[in-house]
């Protein structure tokens, strides 16, 4: 899979970045006071940017789910038809 790399210019563009004031705002990331009109860091990343990797993880959680009830079933099943 090709993910694109959006670069997010500053910090106010981040998904990090919470505005707090007037001027300035925090990282949720780093914990620190920031300013928007800073240049974003290398963890900056875009407000609605897909995080791919959960939603893998999340897929492959739910197929694992469906193979062990599938299983379950199946053996309920086994020792139903033994009695």
């Amino acid at each position: 899979m090709n993910i694109n790399k959006i670069t997010t210019s500053a910090c106010r563009f981040c998904r990090y970045y919470k505005p707090v004031g007037r001027r300035g705002g925090s990282c949720q990331m780093l914990g620190v006071p920031v300013q928007s009109s800073w240049k974003a860091c290398a963890l900056a990343t875009p407000p609605f940017e897909t995080d791919f990797l959960q939603l893998e993880e999340l897929l492959d959680l739910e197929t694992s789910l469906l193979e062990i009830d599938s299983l379950t079933s199946s053996k309920q099943a086994t020792v139903a038809t033994k009695l």
